[in-house]
């Protein structure tokens, strides 16, 4: 899990409003062109996609246009296309985000449990001089929990896979020994592992698998056909490779294990674009009460201003240009989703490369300017 985001960074920005009507499709796709042509020169991405969600202040319609560039394997010279399969990294969290919102609003939890009831009975929960972690803990970063699982192995040299999947047993081995160094719920410590737990818990008691919960309680729901942790033979057909820092290809996080809630999904700009607008306009769809649920912002981020829902990391609540966000990075993948809170815009952006968050703050931009 190491390879996923260590913590989110937010893009500051400060958007000076312009009058006039807003952009046309062409206009629109004219400047996202530029941004990403100078974002792919300036990281020397292999290839991106974006999605940008803009409602009509007259009628409320909203529109989504899709926006793909660059290749999706330079060994190939594939071209990134819509339902090319990226790595989203700790988007992931949002995910198991809303599935802790369903099994809360459905009574199968509360959010003040503690983090023994996602575990089997030889698998115990750690406490700090007797305060045990919460379920909103783990939601929020405030657990306590490191960064990733002590114990977690690389894979051999020889697999397409940077990480072996990690199991129940081995959960049990680190878990049944940790100290926490500090009482949950009154330190902010970005924690990959503490969804991965949370995502295992909830799949644990709904008798199925992490992968699984997923498709069949948020993608199914939303019309996601490509959003999954495990990929079938079709769907490696259409997935990217990866890139490091130094542009050479990387390995993939593994498509396996019981950590898959912290970081292992992978999805297309055109599901993301779709979770996108379901997020702004919550109502349209089947599971409106949960992401609304997730979005609540439920306790303090890393600085001032920043809150946390249940995985969304929430900037300035209840003000008028309050933004919902969450960013991802594997080993060869970076992303981003980020929308206003009023429901007006939002966009998504994924790359075979790092440094999503820089297009990100060009985004914000120039959406705001209209």
């Amino acid at each position: 899990m190491s390879v996923t985001t260590a913590m989110p960074t937010v893009p500051v920005v400060t958007v000076t409003p312009t009058a006039g009507p807003p952009m046309s499709e062409v206009e629109l796709k004219t400047r996202v062109d530029v941004l990403a042509q100078n974002f792919l020169d300036k990281t020397g991405n292999a290839g991106l996609a974006i999605a940008v969600a803009r409602k009509d202040a007259a009628t409320g319609a909203m529109a989504t246009d899709l926006f793909t560039y660059g290749v999706a394997s330079r060994e190939t010279n594939e071209p990134v296309v819509q339902d090319t399969i990226f790595e989203i990294g700790s988007i992931t969290k949002v995910f198991t985000g809303i599935l802790l919102a369903q099994a809360v609003l459905e009574g199968t939890v509360k959010l003040d449990d503690s983090m023994q009831v996602l575990l089997p009975s030889d698998i115990h929960a750690p406490t700090f001089e007797g305060t045990p972690i919460t379920l909103l803990n783990l939601a929020t970063h405030r657990s306590s929990l490191p960064r990733n699982a002590g114990n977690v192995k690389n894979a051999p040299l020889n697999s397409r896979y940077e990480r072996l999947p990690y199991t129940e047993s081995e959960l049990g081995q680190w878990l049944n020994h940790l100290q926490l160094k500090a009482l949950p719920g009154t330190v902010y410590r970005y924690s990959n592992v503490a969804f991965g737990i949370l995502g295992y818990g909830l799949a644990r008691l709904a008798g199925t698998s992490y992968n699984d919960l997923v498709v069949s309680r948020i993608a199914a729901p939303l019309d996601m056909s490509d959003t999954r942790m495990t990929l079938n033979d079709e769907q490696w057909t259409r997935m990217a490779q990866g890139y490091n820092r130094k542009n050479l290809p990387a390995r993939f996080i593994p498509d396996s294990g019981i950590l898959g809630g912290g970081g292992f999904l992978k999805s297309t700009i055109q599901d993301m674009a779709k979770f996108l607008v379901a997020n702004m306009q919550p109502d349209t769809t089947p599971i409106a009460s949960s992401i609304t649920f997730a979005q609540k912002p439920e306790a303090p981020g890393p600085q001032p201003n920043w809150f946390e829902g249940l995985a969304w990391e929430v900037i300035r609540p209840g003000a008028p240009n309050e933004r919902i966000w969450k960013n991802g990075g594997t080993a060869g993948f970076t992303s981003y989703i980020s929308f206003a809170r009023d429901g007006s815009s939002g966009f998504v952006v994924l790359t075979n490369g790092h440094e999503a968050g820089m297009l990100a703050r060009e985004l914000i931009r120039l959406l705001h300017q209209n």
